[in-house]
């Protein structure tokens, strides 16, 4: 239910009363739409009503088909030549007549439709691949379809990397010798390795740094009292 204030120059304004309730109805929504996409054969489905900027940094997108029927295709384009035809018998005229205005409005949404149409991807790609669930502008449902993690790869490997849990990594595999300084104090391995001895790639190195500093911004877009925090304290070091 929207309150509105009583001396409101109009109906405009106002404000809801219960949040919660609406977001637990768009999660709700955007759950149902999730297993919707996930019946299609997706491997994973991510779904949040603001999804953060750079979401799809590092990740491969599938190469899909155009999912409209030549026929579809066909009525597209006499669509886009009926508005050009509109447009350029009404081009002197000041105002649209209501019968055209009308018009184009019937095409702009029968052309969405069109649009809303989500391509063909290969079945055998959509297993290893995913899909992100929001909310767009307007508030509307878009799925964003054919995405691959890193991580979703088949088979090959990266270049300087390995599988954990090799006989190599067995209990009696020799482990090299931490690094150690002229007090005799341990010396940090280099960067991506962890105590088991695993390592990642460069590439899944650099995507996990993007991904910091992409959440960091869109921390402090958020919240701007953090943002003048870490903006005085940066001035403050710099200047004591």
């Amino acid at each position: 239910m929207t309150l509105r204030d009583l001396f409101a120059a109009d109906d405009g304004g106002g404000w809801l009363q219960d949040v919660a309730l609406l977001d637990r109805l768009t999660a709700d929504r955007l759950a149902e739409d999730a297993e919707r996409i996930r019946a299609e054969g997706w491997g994973w489905v991510e779904a949040s009503p603001d999804l953060a900027y750079g979401h799809s940094v590092g990740l491969r997108r599938l190469c899909g088909e155009s999912g409209s029927s030549p026929e579809e295709q066909a009525s597209r384009a006499a669509l886009l030549l009926e508005v050009d035809a509109i447009e350029a018998e009404h081009a002197a005229a000041e105002e649209l007549l209501a019968a055209a205005d009308q018009r184009l409005g019937e095409i702009e949404a029968m052309l969405e439709a069109l649009d809303e149409r989500p391509p063909i991807f290969n079945p055998e790609e959509i297993a290893c691949a995913g899909a992100f669930v929001s909310l767009d502008a307007s508030g509307r449902l878009r799925g964003e379809r054919g995405y691959v993690r890193p991580e979703d790869e088949s088979g090959a490997q990266e270049p300087g990397t390995r599988e954990v849990g090799t006989e190599a990594d067995g209990p009696d595999a020799q482990r090299p010798e931490p690094a150690t300084g002229d007090d005799g104090t341990a010396v940090p391995g280099p960067v991506g390795a962890d105590e088991a001895g695993a390592v990642i790639s460069d590439r899944l190195l650099t995507d996990l740094m993007s991904v910091h500093a992409l959440g960091l911004r869109d921390a402090l877009a958020r919240d701007p009292d953090a943002a003048l925090l870490a903006l005085l304290h940066a001035l403050t070091l710099r200047t004591f």
